[in-house]
C-alpha cells in the first residue's frame, strides 16, 4: 500500500515542478509517461455517468411522484440539520407546510395584471356568479405581478394564502413589455396560465379573432386565451313610447363572464388535483434548491479552511524537495488526502485508490489546460530577482504547488456539489465534467494580483527555512510580459 501511494502521481504539486522552466526534458517525459500510466491503471474504479442537471417538471404527476419529491427534499434537509442545524429551523416549517399543503382540496385562481385591467371587477363579478354553485372550494387571490429572477419559494415563505394554481392574467388587448416579460416569467416557473382579454365589448367586429390570433403568435407558448366584458361601457339605448314618444337613456350592459365561467368549471371538473400537485411539486422543488445552496455554502465554509493548509501543506513539501522525482512522487499523498477529506465533506464514498485516480485525472487536466505552465512562468516572475537559483527555485516551485491545489481543491468542491445533488446513491465519483469546472475556476484566479499575493505570502510562510533570503527580497511587482 505504502509503494502504490508512493508511486502515485496525482500530486497537484509535481505539476508545479512539471511546469519548472529548469526541468530537464527527459525527466518531464518520464513523468509524463508515467501519469499516462497510472492514468490507465486507475481509469476502472471511475465510471462517465452525466452530471446532475434539474430534470424537467413532469407535465402530468401522479401522487407517488409529489412524495417522491418531498422526501427527497427531506433528506437534503435532515442533513442540514445534521451538519448546521441552526440554519435549518426555517425551512422545517416550509417543508412541513408544503406536505400539508398537497393534500388540501381547495383550488387557488390567481388574478395577475397591470393596474386598471379589471382584476378586483372580476373578483367581485366571480365571487358572485360562479363561486357559489361549485363542488370543490375554490380561492380567488388578487395577486402581484412577479419581477423578472423572482424567486416563487420567498412567496411561499412569505405568504399565509400560498401561491395561486392557476393564474388568469389579465389584458385589455396587445401585451406591453413588461407584460410579456411576466408572463415569460410564470411560464418559465411552470405555471398554468390562461389569458384573460377583459374588453371585448370595446373591439369591433373581426378585431377580437385578430387579436387573438396576434397573442398567440406572440407568445412563445401555448395558452388558452379567453375574451370577456369585465365592465361594459354603457350604450345609448332608444325607447318608443305607445304614445309615439322617443326617449334615449344610457344603459350598461351586465358583465360578459359566461366565456370564462364555463373555462373555469371544467378546470375545476378535471385539472384541479393535478394543478394543485403540480403546485406543490413546483414548490418542493424549488425549496429544495434553496436548501441545497444552504448546505453547499455551509460545506464551502468549511471546505476552504481545509484547501488553504493543504495548499501550504503542499508549498513546504515542495521547496524542500525541489529536484528528486520520487520526492515529489511521493508528495502525491498530500493531494490524496485532500481529495479523502473534501469527499467526506460532501458525503462521497471514495475510497483511497478513488481518490488517488482522481487526484491523476486532475493531474492531466492542468497540464492539458495549460495552467501549470502559465502559472510557473507568471510565479518565476515574481521571484526573477533572487540570485541564488536553487532558493528562487524552491520559492516558485513551492508557490505554484499552493497554486495547483487551491485550483483543484476549488473545482472539487464545485464538482462534488454537482455530485451531491445527484438522487442516485454512489460509491466512487464521476469524473466528467470536471474539465470545464477547472478551466473556469481557473479563469477566475489567473489574476496578476491573486498571483502575486499569493507569491507574497509563500515567502511570508517560509521565511522562517530562508536564511539565505536577508536581504535579497525577491521582486514582487508585476511581471513584464
Amino acid at each position: 500500500m505504502q509503494q502504490s501511494i508512493r508511486w502515485s502521481v496525482g500530486g497537484l504539486v509535481i505539476l508545479a515542478w512539471l511546469g519548472s522552466s529548469w526541468a530537464h526534458n527527459s525527466l518531464t517525459g518520464l513523468l509524463l509517461a508515467a501519469i499516462a500510466l497510472i492514468g490507465v491503471v486507475w481509469q476502472p474504479w471511475f465510471r462517465t455517468s452525466a452530471q446532475s442537471v434539474p430534470r424537467p417538471m413532469p407535465t402530468t404527476l401522479t401522487w407517488a411522484q409529489v412524495q417522491q419529491a418531498l422526501q427527497a427534499t427531506t433528506q437534503v434537509l435532515e442533513m442540514l440539520a445534521e451538519e448546521a442545524p441552526a440554519r435549518a429551523s426555517g425551512w422545517q416549517a416550509a417543508l412541513g407546510h408544503l406536505g400539508q399543503d398537497a393534500q388540501r382540496q381547495q383550488l387557488r385562481i390567481g388574478l395577475m395584471g397591470e393596474a386598471g385591467v379589471g382584476k378586483s371587477t372580476l373578483l367581485a363579478g366571480l365571487t358572485h356568479q360562479w363561486l357559489p354553485g361549485l363542488s370543490r372550494p375554490c380561492e380567488l387571490i388578487e395577486s402581484a405581478c412577479p419581477r423578472e429572477g423572482d424567486i416563487i419559494v420567498k412567496t411561499a415563505l412569505q405568504s399565509a394564502k400560498g401561491l395561486p394554481d392557476i393564474i388568469l392574467f389579465l389584458t385589455t388587448g396587445d401585451l406591453a413589455d413588461a407584460a410579456y416579460q411576466q408572463l415569460t416569467t410564470l411560464q418559465g416557473q411552470r405555471q398554468r396560465l390562461v389569458v384573460v382579454l377583459t374588453q371585448i365589448d370595446r373591439l369591433l367586429p373581426g378585431q377580437m379573432e385578430r387579436l387573438q390570433q396576434h397573442l398567440q403568435e406572440r407568445l412563445p407558448f401555448a395558452v388558452n386565451i379567453i375574451p370577456i366584458a369585465v365592465q361594459p361601457q354603457p350604450v345609448k339605448v332608444r325607447r318608443h313610447q305607445v304614445s309615439g314618444a322617443v326617449t334615449e337613456i344610457w344603459e350598461t350592459p351586465e358583465p360578459i363572464l359566461q366565456p370564462l365561467i364555463t373555462h373555469l368549471n371544467q378546470v375545476v371538473q378535471t385539472d384541479a388535483e393535478q394543478l394543485i400537485w403540480q403546485q406543490t411539486y413546483r414548490q418542493t422543488r424549488v425549496l429544495q434548491q434553496g436548501l441545497w445552496g444552504t448546505l453547499h455554502q455551509v460545506r464551502r465554509d468549511r471546505a476552504l479552511p481545509l484547501i488553504e493548509r493543504y495548499q501550504w501543506i503542499s508549498a513546504a513539501t515542495l521547496f524542500a524537495n525541489p529536484l528528486p522525482a520520487l520526492d515529489l512522487l511521493a508528495t502525491s499523498v498530500i493531494t490524496t488526502k485532500l481529495i479523502l477529506e473534501l469527499g467526506t465533506l460532501y458525503r462521497q464514498r471514495l475510497s483511497l485508490a478513488q481518490a488517488q485516480g482522481l487526484a491523476t485525472v486532475m493531474a492531466k487536466l492542468l497540464i492539458q489546460l495549460g495552467i501549470v505552465e502559465l502559472s510557473t512562468q507568471t510565479l518565476m516572475g515574481f521571484f526573477k530577482s533572487n540570485s541564488l537559483t536553487f532558493v528562487a527555485g524552491g520559492l516558485c516551485q513551492g508557490a505554484s504547488a499552493a497554486y495547483l491545489t487551491r485550483i483543484a481543491g476549488l473545482s472539487l468542491i464545485e464538482h462534488f456539489q454537482i455530485l451531491s445533488e445527484q438522487e442516485t446513491a454512489r460509491v466512487g465519483c464521476s469524473t466528467q465534467g470536471l474539465e470545464p469546472i477547472m478551466r473556469r475556476v481557473f479563469e477566475s484566479h489567473q489574476k496578476l494580483d491573486l498571483l502575486k499575493d499569493l507569491a507574497q505570502q509563500t515567502l511570508k510562510r517560509l521565511r522562517p527555512v530562508l536564511p539565505h533570503l536577508d536581504g535579497h527580497e525577491p521582486d514582487t511587482s508585476t511581471p513584464s510580459a
